[in-house]
């Protein structure tokens, strides 16, 4: 039940953010359905730490 709940609550707010943050099985079931893609969003899991860190800071940079 949580998974298809998490699905309804991200395909509300998918066209409205930028980064998203999910754990590594809604990752790939998102970038499967290439909802990154369609709505222009960035998505990240935890163990994709680094990467996530580099992009806040690049856009702090974009920013200033």
């Amino acid at each position: 039940m949580g998974d298809c709940m998490d699905v309804e609550q991200l395909a509300a707010l998918l066209p409205y953010l930028s980064i998203v943050v999910v754990d590594r099985k809604m990752k790939n079931r998102l970038t499967a359905l290439a909802l990154d893609s369609k709505y222009e969003v960035l998505i990240f899991s935890i163990q994709d730490f680094d990467e996530l860190i580099n992009t806040l800071k690049s856009f702090n940079r974009i920013s200033e």
